[in-house]
């Protein structure tokens, strides 16, 4: 398992916009997309160059949150 060392929900990792995971909507790196991932979007709503922002485009918002329920389920 990852190391959460703050425990804000992502792996250490993955923190510093580093991808950790061929799933990018899986924020949190269990290999499944599910409600902790759709927190962790909702909690950092509206921050700009997040390790939460799943599509990349510099603000997490609408769009992330729509990655993540489009990718529910186990990572593939």
């Amino acid at each position: 398992p990852s190391l959460d060392c703050n425990s804000n929900g992502i792996p250490d990792e993955c923190e510093q916009g580093n991808p950790c995971s061929e799933c990018p909507a899986d924020v949190s790196g269990d290999n499944y997309v599910d409600v902790t991932d759709l927190l962790a979007v909702i909690g950092a709503w509206g921050e700009e160059f997040s390790e939460v922002d799943v599509n990349g485009d510099g603000i997490v918002d609408v769009s992330d949150l729509l990655e993540v329920v489009g990718s529910w389920g186990p990572c593939e």
